[in-house]
């Protein structure tokens, strides 16, 4: 018989994957309307705003997937393992 087994991500990875294509999304889009990367000109500050809202991403996502997993493992248990 199958057994009902909910899938358990690991909240650090899914927030470093969030944030890595959050953070490659803004500077493609940055390149595209200003014709340059906002690390560029470092010395400009142009990459202050994405970089703290790639940080912002970072803790939300974690959040998420700590609360999510939190609340999967308290509904259904603990997850058993597979007979042998």
């Amino acid at each position: 018989m199958a057994q009902e087994r909910v899938s358990y991500r690991n909240p650090l990875f899914s927030a470093l994957i969030f944030s890595f294509l959050f953070l490659v999304i803004t500077n493609i889009f940055y390149r595209v309307f200003n014709e340059k990367f906002y690390f560029q000109d470092y010395h400009y500050f142009e990459w202050m705003e994405y970089f703290l809202g790639t940080v912002t991403m970072f803790v939300l996502v974690f959040i998420v997937e700590f609360l999510r997993n939190l609340r999967g493992k308290g509904r259904t248990g603990t997850p058993s393992p597979p007979p042998a």
